[in-house]
């Protein structure tokens, strides 16, 4: 039904800065996928998860929770929450979100801050759960966190940023023989290739140096 690009690249996905910086390795980010982990999932880091009854979490990677790993199919970890839980259950902006730049090492701490940002977070509503995905044309990480937070996300995580590749999300509507394709921004229809008269979308019909996350429709218990 969609698919959306995921973090950063595994060369870039460490922190510079901080606590985390000066532990495993400069706590590089995780990841797993269809079970396999390419990446040790690392404490303290905001991650996308998917377990193997096929649920989505999004939650701060914890130590004990290296016990859970034999019932994930994915994992995704991209620095530090940008929203998690606070006293009491409420969520608040992440306590690191205001030291992104020297923590992530992926920003300078100046107004360059502000740039194309993607990311995502959980929505829970009277026993019902989305997925949001978050796109900012230019914005902060704190201004993506007070955007996530008015939406009511009790979880939110940066993705990838800085230009329309990174930041890639596509809709899959029917469309005939053919497979539709509908992009989130005009712009990222570049993304794509077609063969002839076939069109390729990005990821689904051509390799891509890029990891991504993917989603199908659910189909309900009989």
């Amino acid at each position: 039904m969609a698919s959306f690009t995921g973090g950063f690249k595994r060369e870039h996905g460490r922190l510079r800065y901080g606590a985390l910086a000066a532990v495993n390795h400069g706590s590089h980010y995780g990841f797993v996928e269809q079970g396999v982990v390419f990446s040790s999932l690392q404490p303290g880091l905001a991650t996308l998860l998917v377990r193997n009854d096929g649920q989505v979490e999004m939650t701060t990677w914890q130590p004990d929770d290296e016990r859970r790993l034999a019932g994930l199919r994915h994992a995704r970890q991209n620095g530090v929450a940008l929203i998690d839980i606070g006293p009491g259950g409420v969520p608040r902006i992440g306590p690191l979100v205001g030291r992104w730049a020297r923590a992530t090492g992926r920003d300078r701490p100046t107004s360059a801050e502000r740039t194309l940002r993607a990311g995502a977070c959980l929505v829970e509503q009277t026993g019902r759960r989305f997925l949001v995905y978050g796109y900012f044309s230019t914005a902060t990480p704190r201004a993506m966190a007070r955007v996530f937070l008015a939406y009511g996300c009790r979880y939110a995580m940066h993705l990838d940023m800085n230009a329309l590749e990174h930041t890639y999300l596509a809709l899959y509507p029917p469309a005939g023989a053919q497979r539709g394709v509908e992009h989130l921004v005009p712009g990222m229809a570049v993304l794509d290739k077609s063969q002839g008269s076939t069109l390729l979308p990005r990821f689904l019909g051509f390799a891509d140096d890029r990891d991504f996350f993917y989603l199908t429709a659910r189909k309900d218990p009989p």
